[in-house]
């Protein structure tokens, strides 16, 4: 239980989250569960592993791996680019920053590892499937930018490429829960800040608004490409 002497508001363990994250009685249950590895019981009272929970739990996974790879010999010049752009390794674990190996299915074959299905792993936006029916990944050579809802899940990516290789920056396709017109980057990091300040500021790039939180702008969020 909680009690605020302040404003006179309190509550138990699901009103303090709604409270502070400014969220449904849904949401905090959600968010709750996943941070206690609690599985939600369905609407049938069972257990139930929707694709959108396990394309959740397949990001998560993903940026952990990201992440670890980042730390490799392999992955040097995506730390030098890093320490060249003044990013710190403060600001670099904050924002879950990683980077993707040269490879075509190193993350596949890791979430296949995990007893996730090509399906699946297609179809949560992480691997496409060729022409020919193959499984590959869709990040390549990347540094890799989590991107996440205002619940702070990860729900995509953002990759940029360190040589003169086109797209310039590759943002995951649109799923269950990965949809452009519905995110600003950031915004879990920003909202607290967004509400002191009753200002946001949008920035059009995902390092502009990593650099700005680093030096204490933080009610900075990005949109999504060309989704503005």
């Amino acid at each position: 239980l909680w009690h605020c002497f302040g404003c006179k508001k309190g509550g138990n363990v699901f009103t303090f989250v709604m409270e502070k994250e400014n969220m449904n009685f849904i949401e905090a249950a959600e968010f709750l569960a996943d941070r206690c590895r609690i599985e939600l019981p369905s609407s049938k009272g069972r257990s139930d592993k929707t694709p959108k929970k396990a394309f959740l739990e397949m990001h998560k996974l993903a940026e952990e791996f990201y992440a670890k790879f980042i730390l490799s010999d392999q992955a040097d010049k995506f730390r030098k680019y890093l320490r060249k752009r003044n990013i710190t390794k403060k600001t670099v674990l904050m924002f879950g920053i990683g980077a993707s190996p040269d490879s075509w299915n190193s993350l596949r074959d890791y979430l296949k590892r995990k007893k996730y299905s090509d399906d699946l792993i297609e179809h949560s936006g992480l691997a496409i499937r060729s022409e020919k029916g193959n499984i590959y990944d869709r990040f390549r050579n990347r540094l890799m930018i989590p991107i996440r809802d205002h619940m702070n899940r990860t729900v995509g990516f953002g990759g940029r490429v360190l040589d003169n290789s086109e797209p310039k920056y590759l943002n995951s396709s649109e799923s269950s829960i990965f949809k452009k017109s519905d995110l600003l980057f950031a915004f879990a990091d920003a909202k607290k800040a967004i509400i002191e300040n009753d200002s946001v500021i949008i920035m059009e790039g995902y390092t502009d608004v990593i650099r700005a939180h680093q030096n204490g702008i933080s009610n900075t969020v990005a949109s999504m490409g060309t989704a503005l």
